[in-house]
């Protein structure tokens, strides 16, 4: 049985063949916005799936885990049962993908912030905070998710060294001393999702 995690895999094995020596921009201007904003999609069920599978604690996250997935941190060492109630934690990651199910209506999307909502009803419930919407243009918002989908990894990771620096090539380095921080996977998959957005409204206003 393929899972889905294997299946958007596949979907998306072309493209990232493609992308893997791409620069940002992908080096092909003749992409639509609308192609782009495909791919972002794909993407981001990739990251979402890898954030279920494997980094969520009955859907709830903490700040940061190492690669290996051996260590988990948040404001200081957390159990393997553990989970955060501050951002960057859950409901940081729980409110991205509110955005990316906004932008795409995909249920899979609304079906993991569900969960970060179950996991904070059964501890500290999240107080809410209003966030200044961005005003870019679609082509700056092209730009930064064109950026953001280069650093992703054939497994939907975004992944950081210890000093939070982006790293593609994850083979290079040990992987206790790699990680997949909360606010990255959020700040990306937010980034994403008003890009999304903003072709669909771009393409429905012609």
């Amino acid at each position: 049985m393929v899972s889905s995690v294997n299946l958007i895999r596949m979907m998306s094995a072309g493209l990232l063949l493609s992308l893997a020596c791409a620069r940002p921009g992908f080096a092909d201007e003749k992409l639509t916005h609308d192609q782009v904003a495909s791919t972002a999609v794909e993407r981001m069920k990739l990251a979402t799936e890898f954030m279920r599978t494997y980094v969520a604690v009955r859907g709830g996250y903490v700040y940061d885990v190492t690669l290996d997935l051996k260590q988990r941190r948040g404001e200081g060492v957390a159990t393997a049962t553990e989970i955060w109630v501050q951002p960057p934690g859950t409901p940081t990651v729980g409110t991205a993908f509110v955005r990316a199910w906004e932008a795409t209506g995909d249920p899979l999307f609304l079906d993991a912030a569900v969960e970060c909502a179950d996991a904070l009803l059964h501890g500290q419930l999240e107080s809410g905070q209003a966030v200044a919407p961005k005003l870019k243009s679609v082509k700056s918002l092209r730009k930064d998710a064109e950026e953001i989908l280069f650093h992703q990894d054939a497994e939907g990771r975004w992944v950081t060294d210890k000093d939070g620096r982006a790293v593609k090539i994850v083979s290079q380095h040990d992987p206790g001393t790699l990680f997949l921080e909360s606010n990255v996977f959020p700040e990306n998959m937010t980034d994403l999702a008003e890009f999304v957005k903003a072709v669909k409204l771009s393409s429905s206003a012609k």
